[in-house]
């Protein structure tokens, strides 16, 4: 996986400035003597090429983190991409397998360059003999000085990591022009000085090899590190301090090469900027039995708030996408920055909203947004400080085939009857012979098939018809449910309450000295006795007055279509009336007045 690594905040850095020239046509480095040369030939097929594109492949029995810095010609001009050598360490990396081989890439695009900065480490071994001079793809030069060739298209360049110069080694094979670049090639380490006679043992005395890392300074977020010789002069060849954080665990990371010690000498190296958590410095290698118990140091940098936005893994379904930001620090994030997208290679910004303040651990969500087909990078600006800006930003690619994803939108229920509505929020025509809609009473209840969706175009929506249910809960799902990644939206759960009764007051009529009437339950549910009465009353004047009545005005349980007979006592002619308090969803047949004579 691809990874830009800057800095790393450790006062190492691991590609040595070195100031690279810049051409016009061919990448251009010194002039070079005119003469007479031969001519090419018939050069009717062929095209005057200035790169090469790149491939690394790793001749070791080890995987191997890979650095590159690469020019390349953009926007009329040559440039270092992502970071110039002679300015920045900045640099893209990966890791690659013992025995493979791969085309490089650079934010989703293989690079094609005409020169390079290449470095490969291992937890054994580093190449570095191209961190300091340019490694030439195209080496080939005209009689002006331009590093050209003539070819049918961009030929590819391969660079072999070797580990040994002898045959154990495969056969380098590469198709075009490259190169195998052996361990420490170059390095120029230089020769111990001169010992003083205690350094030098007797004969007879075994040389000692002994380096102790000493105890860390910690001071803040920064660090000292001590090596010390206890043993022997030495030059100590292919030894260096290495800094693991192990609470929360990361890879290793070189810190330095020890170089020559002589007995008691002390090589100190300064850190600053380190994440909170746990860490351990050791030796790589470290020292034989029984001089190996003080090759490692453990230290604690401790937690001072700080705050991290990170654009998370960018979500792709169709057109649409899905970003989210989250705060992995330890202190709230004041918001301000903006989140932007632009489509590579070379796309402008667009602003798609403002980071909002966030605590800890708290998520923000972008609104869903459409992207044409291709690639894209979302990423934070002005982006976090170093060293939090490794994660502020995301590369991700909006397909162009279109698809189908029918929704099943949230289910009606009305009078106990369920509407359910399908919609097709993809970009295509669903098909005819598609899935049907099924309700299921949870949890292992009947199903009822509701029939096939059929065709639906982009943004259209099928509405079934009511279906009644009994009270219960139920789910409304798509069979069969479409594909992944459109799943999630093809079912609704919903429930159906017990079906309401209706109470309405029936007719009134005079029976000698008294009047009788009835309360009726239309359904279509059961009516349970509740808080609901009954009450008989006359109109005297602009007022309703309540007439004396037998019995419990507490209407009791009715089955539906049931009734409950009522009666009080007739006071004169006029207009009476049943009334039912309080209403119900039904409240026109609540009241019935009547003229009695």
């Amino acid at each position: 996986m691809k990874k830009i690594i800057v800095g790393l905040s450790i006062l190492v850095t691991l590609f040595v400035i070195a100031q690279g020239s810049i051409g016009q046509v061919g990448d251009k480095d010194d002039p070079m003597p005119k003469e007479d040369k031969p001519a090419f030939g018939d050069k009717e097929e062929l095209v005057l090429q200035n790169r090469r594109l790149l491939k690394v492949r790793n001749e070791t029995a080890t995987t191997l983190n890979i650095y590159v810095q690469f020019r390349a010609f953009k926007n009329d001009a040559w440039a270092w991409v992502p970071g110039d050598p002679a300015k920045s360490g900045e640099s893209m990396s990966f890791e690659l397998a013992a025995g493979a081989e791969r085309e490089v890439q650079y934010e989703a695009e293989p690079v094609s360059a005409s020169r390079i900065r290449v470095a490969a480490t291992s937890m054994t071994h580093k190449w570095l003999s191209h961190t300091r001079k340019d490694l030439w793809l195209v080496p080939e030069r005209n009689e002006d000085g331009e590093h050209v060739y003539l070819a049918e298209a961009v030929e590819t360049f391969t660079v072999a990591i070797a580990r040994t110069v002898d045959k154990e080694v495969a056969p380098f094979e590469s198709p075009s022009a490259g190169e195998r670049i052996y361990p420490t090639e170059g390095m120029q380490i230089p020769p111990p000085p001169e010992e003083i006679p205690w350094d030098a043992p007797p004969p007879e005395v075994p040389l000692i090899q002994d380096l102790a890392v000493l105890p860390a300074q910690v001071m803040g977020a920064n660090v000292v590190l001590r090596v010390q010789n206890l043993g022997h002069a030495n030059p100590n060849m292919e030894r260096h301090l290495v800094l693991k954080r192990i609470v929360p665990g990361s890879v290793p990371v070189e810190i330095g090469h020890v170089g020559h010690l002589f007995h008691l000498g002390v090589r100190t190296y300064f850190l600053v900027s380190l994440k909170p958590g746990n860490y351990r410095a050791f030796l790589n290698p470290g020292d034989g039995a029984p001089y190996g118990g003080n090759d490692a140091r453990l230290f604690t940098i401790a937690a001072t708030g700080f705050t991290d936005l990170a654009v998370l893994p960018v979500k792709v379904v169709g057109k649409k996408v899905h970003i989210k930001l989250k705060n992995i620090g330890t202190k709230a994030a004041l918001g301000g920055m903006q989140l932007k997208v632009m489509k590579l290679p070379g796309g402008p910004p667009m602003d798609y909203g403002l980071v909002a303040p966030l605590p800890p651990n708290a998520t923000q969500v972008i609104p869903s947004f459409d992207l044409l087909p291709g690639n894209y990078r979302a990423f934070l600006a002005p982006g976090d400080q170093a060293p939090f800006k490794g994660n502020d930003f995301k590369l991700f690619n909006v397909a162009a085939v279109g698809f189908v994803d029918l929704d099943v939108l949230p289910v009606t229920v009305l009078a106990g009857k369920a509407t359910v509505k399908v919609k097709n929020i993809g970009t295509v025509l669903s098909p005819a012979a598609g899935p049907k809609v099924i309700i299921k009473k949870l949890p292992m209840g009947p199903t009822k098939d509701l029939g096939p969706i059929g065709g639906l175009a982009p943004n259209g929506i099928k509405v079934f018809a009511p279906v009644p249910l009994p009270a219960g809960n139920y789910r409304a799902y798509l069979d069969p449910g479409d594909p992944l990644p459109y799943k999630a939206n093809d079912f609704d759960d919903f429930g159906v309450g017990a079906a309401p009764a209706d109470l309405s007051a029936g007719n009134l009529a005079k029976a000698a000295l008294k009047v009788q009437g009835s309360i009726k339950n239309n359904g279509p549910g059961k009516y349970n006795a509740g808080p609901r009465q009954w009450h008989i009353e006359k109109k005297t004047g602009p007022i309703w007055m309540a007439v004396p009545t037998v019995g419990s005005h507490v209407i009791p349980d009715l089955p539906s279509g049931a009734t409950h007979p009522i009666q009080g006592g007739f006071v004169g002619p006029g207009l009476y009336r049943i009334r039912i308090s309080p209403p119900d969803a039904v409240p026109g047949n609540d009241i019935n007045p009547q003229m009695l004579p």
